[in-house]
């Protein structure tokens, strides 16, 4: 069975990419914490859970922009075919 992709949903691929994001957050975290713990300076572990906290907000957006050029780039394409089995 032959389908074509025509469009994406830019919401929800924004947010399942954001949960995505924020798993790396929460290990950018636990690396800001060790370090902490190990004596690091307080701008390395400060920026460290910066950047896991940022990074879901930045991956949502960008990804929101990328999925919105995307179902642009498809109207314009044509779309994906994509072929499926049936079990």
């Amino acid at each position: 069975m032959n389908l074509r992709l025509k469009k994406v949903n830019a919401r929800d691929t924004a947010k399942v990419c954001a949960l995505l994001y924020a798993v790396l957050g929460i290990i950018y975290i636990l690396i800001g914490l060790v370090l902490l713990l190990l004596g690091a300076e307080k701008a390395e572990w400060v920026g460290m859970i910066a950047m896991g906290i940022l990074l879901p907000l930045i991956g949502w957006v960008l990804i929101l922009i990328m999925t919105k050029l995307f179902n642009w780039i498809m109207k314009i394409g044509g779309g994906i075919r994509v072929e499926f089995d049936q079990e």
